[in-house]
């Protein structure tokens, strides 16, 4: 993502070519949010570079050589899918499944290429696990040309990563929005519930989400929820958090009600509308806790007749 663009329009029914094209995918009829102030942002990705930092967790646990192998990936400089031998590594990852690093054999050697994989790889582990969930590949190319979330992969161009990379983190979380999160790509926020959302909400996020509704209003709200998430710990100041509040409250209403889980980047899952004390919990969860607004903090615990439920405990450490 550049400061947001698409290239070209499919003339087939319902469909569009999204995010540059990518792939062939069924355009969602979101209602048009009323527009009474033009958008705060330009684009989400830019508003701070703090929200994911070298310092922040990541899941990456290793990344080994599979070997050289024909994958097809897309490459914005040919416009077009491409198969190629290419270096295959896999990056394995706490608590999520692994994922294929595709670099392509402009890298001239495997040490090259492993050096591009393991780089990406601990970015990619420090993406929120809710967003990783669909992300079966990376696709590593060189150029300057825009990254790309969608098709179960995250498309990456180095040379354009290497000019932007003080923002490459909150680039992919956008782009990990769009192939984990956005309804477009079957990802796990809801088509109906997002578009009532849009209806209630009294604009759009960034001129980039207004211009491009079907295709970037989810990925574009979604930074600006972690980072309302995050508090002052993502470099946001009050001010914009206020303005993100006031402009997609609803929006953000929708993220909640999904559960995404925000770690590594924050330590506990995010609140679920059936979270209360007593509701199931799943053995994935055992031990975790999150702080609810109507309970306060509830722990997922194994009770003595083996049911996995949520409970009540004193606080969140």
């Amino acid at each position: 993502m550049r400061g947001g663009e698409t290239r070209g329009e499919l003339s087939v029914t319902r469909s569009v070519w999204v995010f540059g094209p990518l792939a062939l995918v069924v355009a969602i009829a979101f209602a048009p949010a009323a527009r009474a102030d033009p958008p705060p942002f330009d684009g989400t990705a830019w508003i701070a570079n703090s929200v994911i930092t070298p310092q922040s967790p990541s899941d990456m646990v290793s990344v080994a050589f599979v070997g050289v192998a024909p994958r097809t990936t897309y490459d914005r400089r040919a416009d077009d899918w491409v198969t190629r031998d290419s270096y295959v590594f896999r990056g394995t990852f706490r608590a999520s499944k692994s994922i294929e690093f595709i670099v392509n054999p402009e890298f001239t050697s495997q040490e090259a290429a492993g050096a591009q994989a393991s780089r990406y790889a601990q970015v990619v582990g420090q993406l929120p696990r809710g967003c990783r969930t669909q992300i079966d590949a990376v696709w590593l190319h060189k150029g300057d040309e825009n990254l790309g979330g969608g098709n179960r992969a995250l498309l990456i161009h180095t040379d354009y990563a290497d000019q932007n990379w003080g923002f490459v983190e909150e680039l992919l979380i956008h782009e990990c929005a769009h192939t984990s999160l956005d309804p477009a790509w079957s990802g796990s926020v809801k088509e109906s519930v997002w578009a009532k959302a849009v209806a209630r909400d009294p604009g759009f996020i960034s001129k980039y989400a207004a211009d491009f509704p079907k295709s970037e209003d989810v990925a574009e709200s979604f930074l600006p929820y972690v980072m309302w998430k995050m508090g002052g710990a993502s470099g946001v100041v009050d001010d914009q958090v206020a303005t993100m509040e006031r402009t997609i409250p609803h929006r953000f209403e929708a993220f909640e009600s999904t559960a995404i889980d925000l770690r590594p980047l924050l330590d506990w899952p995010l609140i679920q509308s059936t979270q209360s004390p007593g509701a199931s919990c799943v053995r994935s969860d055992i031990g975790a806790k999150v702080n609810t607004a109507t309970y306060g903090w509830l722990k997922c615990a194994k009770r003595s007749d083996g049911r996995l439920l949520w409970v009540r405990t004193r606080s969140g450490r």
